[in-house]
């Protein structure tokens, strides 16, 4: 990903590339609808609040191995004051928002309250993401992260694979993520992504 913006720059990667965080939006406008129309779509969709934490260990993780190399007074300059030089190198705005709640000290909890405040893509209720897609009208199956092992062969038997493919666990479903959620932190996840919680689970039938 990193060399895809480094090569063609981030907006042109995201408007006309298909990379890892492509939509349903961008993978049509790429295949056309001739092509479009004959793949079968499915979605994985997860619980709100782990996806919170999943962002916020990513970005933890992520970001380690670069601080050690900054003057600690330069990189809280450039954090408070949203400003970021060249050669940063991330441009994910959570994790951006974890070093924000990292320098100001106020943990998941204020990680969640940046992103939450910000109409950012990747922070907004699962459905209503699929909804604005061209493909929810055609989606086949919506499948929850947790049951994805699971329910592995019944997808490859499905998209037509005849050869056995084995699944990798992914390690994220039950990771213990070890983060601290204020009981405030959680009702407002919950409200913001209301929708999922209360219409997800007759997609799914996993209760989240």
């Amino acid at each position: 990903q990193a060399l895809l913006y480094k090569t063609f720059g981030l907006e042109n990667v995201q408007k006309n590339m298909l990379w890892k965080h492509s939509d349903g939006n961008d993978i049509y406008r790429y295949l056309g609808r001739k092509k479009w129309n004959e793949y079968k779509k499915i979605v994985i969709v997860r619980d709100p609040i782990e996806i919170m934490k999943s962002l916020y260990y990513f970005s933890q993780n992520a970001i380690r191995y670069h601080t050690g190399r900054i003057k600690d007074d330069i990189w809280k300059q450039w954090v408070m004051i949203d400003s970021y030089p060249d050669n940063w190198p991330y441009v994910e705005k959570y994790v951006q928002a974890y070093i924000k709640s990292k320098v100001t000290n106020k943990g998941f909890d204020g990680f969640v309250d940046i992103l939450l405040n910000e109409d950012f893509n990747f922070a907004r209720p699962q459905l209503k993401r699929i909804r604005s897609n061209l493909f929810f009208s055609r989606v086949d199956k919506i499948i929850d992260l947790s049951e994805l092992d699971k329910r592995w062969d019944e997808i490859t038997d499905f998209i037509g694979i005849s050869e056995t493919v084995p699944f990798r666990r992914l390690n994220v479903v039950e990771r213990d993520y070890d983060i601290h959620m204020s009981e405030e932190t959680e009702k407002r996840i919950r409200k913001h992504f209301a929708q999922d919680f209360r219409y997800m689970q007759y997609f799914t039938n996993v209760q989240w």
